[in-house]
């Protein structure tokens, strides 16, 4: 048991990229670190619980894990280099940032090599599925080691929530389904993740025939709108259209629908907006210049479009 706890504490610094003087400063000596971390020291119970604070970790969290990794091997990270530090910070805030090329390639490094360890390593990783979907898996078998911990819930909902977008992006609806059924066991949310839930539960089901989507969701926004919750439902009418669009069912663009693209625009961060090609972002979005071509019109136009 005790070589047990010193292997875990080691994988789990190391997955942090914190220094072994760090965690165990003011706790243990550099022996003491260096012989628990090597198994060969026990360490008293009234030591591992501020040890464990340094490192983010409940003792639940932690339990759970020495239960799962007993005899398995942790996957060990280092110190995150500063261009993956800063993409990933920019990434997070926005997934539409300008990342350089450079940035894009540590992403995608990462996503493939990253540990994920502990609930906060976890974390980290659910926005990142996009970008490497065949992780999403290896995410979702980690995160069953922390079932019935407080925040297995509100994880598990996250990457339902993302990995869900991600699929129906990519116009796969059968994959999509088995994504919602999971989502649909999680009973401990709240108001707004089971709003979304439902959102994309009648979204979902209604593809791919357009006109189906909009009926089953249109009542959705407008509630949002009710609730003064436009962010929202911005975001949900955004969503919807690219959905539609990898199912190649989005035919034409709604006036709310371009409104939705230009606030969303407008609220985006500022320091994004100042690396932002605006007329190259914009020519992403399929047809939406020839619709505004065709309504004589710019995007600012459509800023109170609803």
């Amino acid at each position: 048991m005790a070589g047990e706890v010193g292997k875990l504490l080691r994988a789990v610094r190391l997955g942090q990229g914190m220094p072994q003087a760090r965690l165990y400063d003011g706790l243990l000596s550099q022996r003491q670190a260096i012989r628990l971390e090597s198994a060969h020291n026990d360490l008293k119970a009234e030591l591992l619980f501020p040890i464990l604070q340094r490192l983010h970790l409940s003792a639940d969290e932690f339990a759970a894990l020495l239960e799962h990794e007993r005899g398995v091997a942790l996957a060990e990270a280092k110190p995150l280099p500063p261009v993956l530090a800063k993409a990933l910070a920019e990434y997070t805030a926005w997934g539409d940032w300008p990342l350089t090329e450079a940035e894009r390639t540590a992403i995608t490094r990462y996503a493939l090599t990253a540990p994920v360890t502990t609930l906060a390593q976890i974390e980290a990783m659910i926005p990142l599925i996009p970008v490497l979907p065949e992780q999403a898996e290896k995410i979702w078998r980690r995160l069953q080691v922390f079932q019935g911990l407080p925040r297995y819930e509100q994880l598990a909902s996250s990457w339902c929530h993302t990995r869900l977008f991600t699929l129906l992006f990519m116009g796969r609806q059968k994959a999509a389904s088995q994504v919602i059924s999971r989502w649909q066991t999680l009973s401990d949310l709240p108001g707004d993740a089971k709003q979304v839930r439902l959102f994309m539960t009648k979204l979902t089901a209604a593809l791919p025939d357009a006109n189906a989507v909009y009926a089953a969701t249109d009542p959705l926004i407008t509630a949002w709108r009710s609730f003064n919750e436009p962010v929202m439902a911005d975001g949900m009418i955004d969503n919807r259209r690219h959905i539609l669009s990898g199912f190649n069912v989005h035919d034409a663009w709604r006036d709310q629908e371009i409104g939705a693209v230009a606030r969303l625009l407008k609220a985006m961060p500022k320091a994004a907006l100042a690396e932002l090609d605006t007329p190259a972002y914009l020519a992403k979005f399929p047809g939406l210049n020839e619709a505004l071509a065709q309504r004589h019109a710019t995007l600012d136009d459509f800023l109170e479009a609803r």
